[in-house]
């Protein structure tokens, strides 16, 4: 068996779901943003933005 991560099925529906939003928002990628965060915002779930992550320093060697 392939368990490449293209042939991974839950990645292929993923795809599909994002081509399906995109299509729903005439294919354009600031509408599809608007879309997500107005799911975003009626899940009711708390949104924890980048921004507020706390940052690991980066170890150089």
């Amino acid at each position: 068996m392939n368990n490449s991560f293209n042939e991974d099925p839950v990645v292929a529906e993923i795809h599909a779901i994002r081509a399906r939003m995109l299509a729903d928002c005439d294919n354009d990628p600031e509408q599809l943003l608007k879309l997500v965060r107005q799911h975003q915002l009626a899940s009711g779930r708390q949104i924890i933005s980048e921004s507020a992550k706390p940052r690991q320093p980066v170890v150089k060697q």
